[in-house]
């Protein structure tokens, strides 16, 4: 319990700012969250026995980011 309290308020103490500032850190702030999130769904893939390129699926994941981001 303790230690979802800590990691809700450090996620608050940095995504509150974010969000509140937008711009290029909330931009910075969802790469860093999707980066995160694929890179550990292509490790849940590996651990399945799937051959899942972790690196190209993080970086497709960033790229189609970036894409959708300035190129509407």
């Amino acid at each position: 319990m303790l230690k979802r309290t800590l990691t809700a308020v450090t996620l608050a103490l940095i995504g509150i700012p974010a969000v509140l500032y937008g711009g290029i850190f909330y931009f910075l702030l969802i790469a860093l969250f999707l980066g995160v999130a694929s890179w550990e769904y292509g490790h849940m893939f590996r651990s399945a026995g799937s051959n899942a390129s972790t690196p190209l699926l993080v970086g497709g994941v960033l790229i189609l980011l970036v894409t959708r981001v300035y190129f509407p």
